[in-house]
């Protein structure tokens, strides 16, 4: 024995060395290797297994791996148990780099080995556990049809995921999802994983409403994964079904999301009767936080939102993500997370409204009474934070019904400075600064209106007045005007003003009423924000006593939230 060991252990040193010093004498150590496996077969073998264990990209390597497959050597050894499953699989990877057929001559040899009775227990079994990992299955396909006839169901499951792989279509996975093995039902499901037809998607629909707890968490990891939001739903779902297994069949799959908004739940998960399930949630609640310290590594986003109840009780949440350099964020619907006092709402819409990009954007406000910034100009200097740098602001002050008295400038001499800088755009609202002013109400708007104030894009008026506006003097139609122009025109007023109501209807802005300084503020950053990117969440609610409302953005590379009020009864108690 300890002869045997010794010389074991001499081959390997020998055989070890002899790669490593390949480049440097490649012909005399290629006949060396040589004949190490002609003086004995079997010592050789028993090296050549150890040197499988540590696989790299060397000449000498590289021809190890070539006289294996000459002397078909290679598969046997992969299959030896002395070879850890991934010992085995990265071994089959460095060969695969020398022998491009290599997942075909797996193929077969699984083929060859699964109906025979002469090779050794479990070989076939490691031979299709690394052609899984090797192959997506396509070159594979002719020789694992075969398998699907096999009657050990784990070699049929395995040849059903890799032939899903390799197969265009999914029309092969609505036969193969009569079998009775749940096990091949599971594969089937998680061959359709990644692929995004409507064929695809009606199978795995179909699939979560399995009999098995596996079949139904696969379809639902694959659907939340296709961005699917009823895979929501549903593994909240398996997670209060009545059978253990199915409990943690679904923290598994809520471990594979990664999804914070699951976190809650998998703790409660914790304190679950069985074992089997406290361990998957222990384990993906693991896995959860991770992906959680990844995501707070990436962009802090900003996020701003509205709430507001409608009549059929549902609630919608108007949403705007913006990312550090003013640039609006693409939010797939399932990267929002909606809770109410903790507690997650789990079945909701969403719709991505596209806003104009570039665009002009001119502020209508009275003269400020102070140097103090009035409430308007805080609600503009708020709203900066949320400009795009492709934007162009400006801002056209007007004398007030109250300040008729006070000198007058013409028209003309009012100018709307347009800027892009921050910086720039800032200074216009600086209540100190002495400046031009339209005469009234609609010559600011007419002057704002003007095609000869350079812009880009669409233009968008942001107008507050203090009182009723009246009648625009001269008889103009400015509506026809702003909609001639691409313009929209929203209005922030302390009660209604028929005259500004129909200008912002006709050319499809908002009116708004603000009954307090604070309204004013929210309403006019509400303005600027709504000409955004939108995403609109839609759910019913909100939950009884709710006092707020956290919105969450969850990407792979950023993360922000919000707190929203709940939506009252009136209008005026949505503004947020």
């Amino acid at each position: 024995m300890e002869s045997a060991i010794r010389h074991r252990d001499e081959d390997k040193t020998r055989l070890a060395g002899l790669i490593r010093g390949f480049a440097a004498n490649a012909a005399e150590n290629r006949r060396l290797i040589r004949e190490m496996l002609d003086q004995d077969r079997d010592r050789f073998y028993a090296a050549t297994v150890e040197a499988l264990k540590t696989p790299d990209d060397s000449k000498g390597y590289r021809y190890l791996i070539s006289l294996l497959m000459g002397r078909d050597m290679l598969l046997e050894a992969l299959s030896d148990p002395a070879l850890s499953h991934d010992q085995a699989v990265a071994a089959a990877r460095g060969a695969s780099q020398v022998y491009s057929m290599m997942d075909v001559s797996l193929a077969k040899t699984v083929a060859g080995d699964g109906f025979s009775q002469k090779v050794a227990p479990g070989r076939a079994k490691r031979m299709m556990d690394i052609l899984s990992e090797l192959s997506g299955g396509a070159r594979a396909i002719g020789s694992l049809r075969s398998m699907l006839r096999h009657p050990d169901p784990y070699l049929r499951s395995k040849a059903v995921l890799m032939i899903g792989r390799g197969e265009r279509g999914a029309g092969w996975a609505q036969h193969r999802m009569v079998e009775d093995d749940p096990r091949v039902r599971a594969n089937v499901v998680e061959a359709l994983w990644g692929r995004d037809t409507e064929e695809a998607r009606a199978l795995l629909r179909s699939a979560a409403s399995d009999s098995h707890n596996r079949v139904v968490g696969n379809a639902l990891l694959g659907l939340y994964r296709l961005g699917d939001l009823s895979a929501v739903p549903g593994l909240f779902q398996m997670a209060a079904n009545a059978s253990e297994m199915c409990r943690a069949s679904g923290a598994w799959a809520m471990g594979e999301t990664g999804d914070p908004r699951f976190a809650e739940l998998l703790a409660r998960m914790l304190g679950d009767p069985s074992n089997t399930v406290r361990k998957r949630a222990f384990e993906s609640l693991r896995q959860m936080k991770a992906a959680a310290a990844r995501a707070r590594q990436g962009a802090h986003l900003q996020v701003g939102g509205r709430l507001e109840a409608g009549p059929d009780g549902l609630c919608r949440v108007e949403l705007e993500v913006i990312r550090e350099n003013g640039e609006p964020a693409l939010v797939p619907p399932l990267g929002i997370l909606v809770d109410e006092e903790g507690w997650p709402v789990v079945d909701y819409r969403v719709e991505r409204r596209p806003g104009a990009d570039p665009q002009t954007v001119v502020f209508v406000f009275p003269r400020p009474e102070e140097s103090a910034a009035p409430p308007w100009g805080r609600g503009a200097l708020n709203a900066l934070r949320w400009k795009r740098p492709s934007d162009v602001w400006g801002v056209v002050w007007y004398i007030a019904a109250r300040d008729r008295s006070s000198s007058v400038v013409s028209l003309t001499e009012a100018g709307v400075e347009p800027t892009a800088d921050p910086a720039e755009a800032e200074k216009l609202f600086d209540c100190t600064k002495e400046r031009l002013y339209s005469r009234e109400l609609w010559g600011a708007i007419e002057r704002a209106l003007d095609p000869a104030v350079a812009g880009p894009g669409p233009r968008r008026l942001i107008v507050h007045s203090e009182r009723e506006s009246g009648t625009p003097e001269g008889g103009g139609d400015l509506a026809a005007a702003a909609m001639e122009r691409g313009a929209s025109v929203s209005a922030i007023c302390p009660a209604p003003d028929p005259a500004l109501e129909d200008l912002c209807r006709r050319t499809q802005g908002d009116f708004r009423i603000a009954g307090t300084p604070a309204e004013v503020e929210a309403l006019v950053e509400r303005a600027h924000r709504a000409a955004l990117e939108q995403y609109v969440v839609t759910y019913l609610g909100p939950a009884p006593g709710a006092s707020a409302v956290r919105v969450r953005i969850n990407l792979p590379d950023g993360w922000g939230e919000t707190t929203l009020a709940p939506p009252g009864a009136s209008p005026r108690a949505a503004v947020a």
